[in-house]
């Protein structure tokens, strides 16, 4: 994972989620000061919780809907 980490903070990958269908939870991670970083994280308890890209505006899923 540390590989993908440095790949993105170089390609300059601004958003990503990982999405872990195992544990239904998905940590979003946002670049920051150049270096990846976990910004938040929705765990399996959060089952009304929706996903909104900070660089999508207006997009919007369900946790519901990715695991499903």
């Amino acid at each position: 994972m540390k590989k993908k980490f440095a790949l993105y903070e170089k390609a300059g990958i601004q958003e990503y989620r990982l999405i872990e269908p195992k544990y239904q939870t998905v940590p979003i991670f946002r670049l920051e000061n150049e270096k990846c970083i976990l910004h938040s994280y929705i765990d399996a308890e959060n089952t009304q919780i929706i996903v909104q890209p900070h660089l999508l505006k207006g997009f919007e899923v369900s946790k519901k809907e990715i695991f499903t």
